[in-house]
């Protein structure tokens, strides 16, 4: 069962979420749901941040709801998207729709106890909002995490801003796959080049080690450089 996400802005998410039983009547009524169905999926809803999450089916009945809720939401300009789950799992693969989207955030998930380990990169770049890239099992996996960083805050772990660390706010996305490097003895890394240079890049500390941890690895090139 997908999930849809809408964006809200923070003016209207209060009294939207307070108005559950008004948008389950609306529910009721445009789609002849039951009033326990209708009720059911509102207040399965999440609400955080300036989103709204709710799952629907994957039929037409799950698109004619998701159109009601983005209707409902419409004074905020609602923009309604379906997390899609796993986009990538392999040795090697093209992040093509990354390409040109400028970052919001980037957020890495690191390991308390071996704090140079990265678990997790969360990766906001406009619609659909979340991306989370990792690396396990020698493979690269790129996911569309509509939820972004929710149940992130958990023991053993350290989140740190990435974006606002590498100064990589607004930068866009000039290129970005998973790749066999042969300067990381042929292992696997995930890259992502900006239009100013700058350059992200995941891989495993040990390639020969099944465990290995892994390295987040940040360069941005001199002015001078750039003016080569």
């Amino acid at each position: 069962m997908p999930t849809l996400c809408f964006r809200i802005k923070p003016a209207f998410l209060e009294p939207f979420s307070n108005g559950r039983g008004r948008a389950a009547e609306l529910l009721q009524a445009r789609l002849g749901l039951s009033a326990t169905r209708a009720k059911g999926l509102v207040d399965r809803a999440v609400f955080g941040g300036e989103e709204m999450c709710v799952d629907v089916p994957s039929d037409e009945l799950g698109w004619r709801v998701a159109r009601e809720l983005e209707a409902t939401a419409r004074p905020a300009k609602a923009k309604a998207w379906v997390e899609r789950g796993r986009l990538g799992q392999d040795e090697a693969f093209e992040m093509a729709e990354l390409v040109g989207r400028r970052v919001e955030q980037m957020v890495g998930i690191f390991s308390a106890e071996a704090p140079e380990n990265l678990v997790l990169l969360y990766l906001k770049a406009d619609a659909p909002p979340w991306h989370r890239l990792f690396l396990d099992a020698g493979i690269a996996f790129w996911e569309d995490w509509g939820r972004g960083l929710e149940n992130e805050e958990r023991d053993g772990v350290v989140i740190r801003d990435l974006g606002a660390a590498c100064k990589l706010v607004g930068e866009q996305v000039s290129a970005a796959a998973a790749r066999v490097s042969e300067e990381r003895g042929g292992s696997t890394v995930i890259e992502l080049r900006f239009a100013s240079g700058a350059r992200v890049e995941l891989y495993f500390a040990d390639p020969s080690a099944p465990d290995s941890s892994v390295t987040f690895s940040f360069t941005r090139p001199s002015p001078a450089a750039r003016a080569r």
